[in-house]
């Protein structure tokens, strides 16, 4: 793919759309390629992400449409994260300049929630910190729930998911670009990265479990990634049930799980699955990338309905 040769600003055509889906793809599937076979995959990928940071620093992005800016950004973060890049201050600039067009439109917060999720990975890891980190990540984790929970109880995206079964800017995404790659294909790779997932976060437990704040953020999260996984949106009650707990956070962990079980709006299924996830510990890093590989399979590259089946034993250790 040209991206940057010094004189013409990037057309993001059809065919780049498609380049850059399927490039994501295998970014997705990277912690699990080996490397041993693909001996150039890590030159082609660093090549590619070098090559529009370069342009990233010699053209707007404000030039392009906002979906192909979207486009753009959305595989960027995603290169950034997965080949563990370093950005710049103006890259920042731009990252921030546009999750901020994102939280302004009522459709996008959860998009908003899915980008910003790939930053909160490394600075979630607070066994990278010491003890003085903890009062500023946890208060970026409560933003993060508390705008990830409006999102998933927004109305018109709750609508939109019923009604037409469809996420704003993926709508027509696999009949256009993905067509050629099979279903079974994409659904075993997601399943492969679902275990690498759990296989790579089995023996990291929470740092400290003692911590009020930290359980209930850790367990809502849970909870919330649960409800995304079966139903897509969150109702009303339980948002509002998730964002009580968040704010409440002097609540003795040992309360937890008696008042989500006490709660109207959870079936007993629902609550004998979170009674047996709240024991587990586990980091705030595997939270989200579950998040990420869940709103990949769903919204991205397979469809709204898609979901693991063994979700509730996914935090198992």
């Amino acid at each position: 793919m040209n991206v940057y040769d010094g004189w013409t600003t990037f057309k993001v055509t059809k065919n780049k759309k498609q380049q850059l889906y399927i490039i994501y793809l295998t970014l997705i599937a990277y912690p699990i390629i080996d490397k041993s076979k693909f001996t150039l995959i890590d030159r082609v990928l660093l090549y590619l992400h070098k090559s529009f940071g370069k342009y990233f620093e010699k053209y707007s992005i404000d030039d392009l449409s906002f979906e192909d800016q979207f486009i753009l950004l959305q595989y960027y973060i995603k290169s950034l994260v997965t080949l563990n890049c370093q950005n710049s201050d103006h890259e920042d600039e731009i990252f921030q300049d546009f999750m901020n067009k994102l939280l302004k439109n009522q459709v996008l917060k959860l998009h908003s929630s899915f980008l910003k999720s790939h930053f909160l990975l490394e600075i979630s890891d607070f066994s990278k910190f010491d003890s003085s980190y903890l009062v500023t990540g946890l208060a970026k984790i409560k933003r993060f729930l508390d705008d990830w929970i409006s999102a998933l109880s927004d109305e018109k995206y709750v609508n939109k998911l019923l009604n037409e079964h469809k996420l704003f800017l993926y709508e027509d995404l696999k009949r256009d670009y993905l067509s050629f790659v099979s279903d079974d294909f994409i659904m075993s790779l997601f399943q492969l990265c679902k275990a690498h997932i759990k296989d790579t976060f089995r023996q990291k437990l929470l740092k400290d479990s003692n911590n009020d704040q930290y359980y209930i953020y850790d367990n809502v999260m849970k909870w919330t990634i649960l409800s995304f996984n079966d139903s897509n949106y969150l109702d009303s009650s339980t948002a509002a049930y998730y964002k009580k707990l968040c704010n409440d956070y002097s609540t003795k962990s040992s309360r937890i799980t008696s008042n989500y079980q006490e709660s109207d709006s959870f079936s007993n299924t629902e609550s004998d699955n979170v009674s047996e996830t709240v024991a587990k510990y586990q980091t705030f890093p595997a939270n989200f990338c579950w998040f990420i590989l869940l709103f990949e399979m769903k919204f991205i590259f397979c469809d709204i309905n898609s979901q693991f089946m063994d979700i509730d034993v996914l935090f198992t250790i």
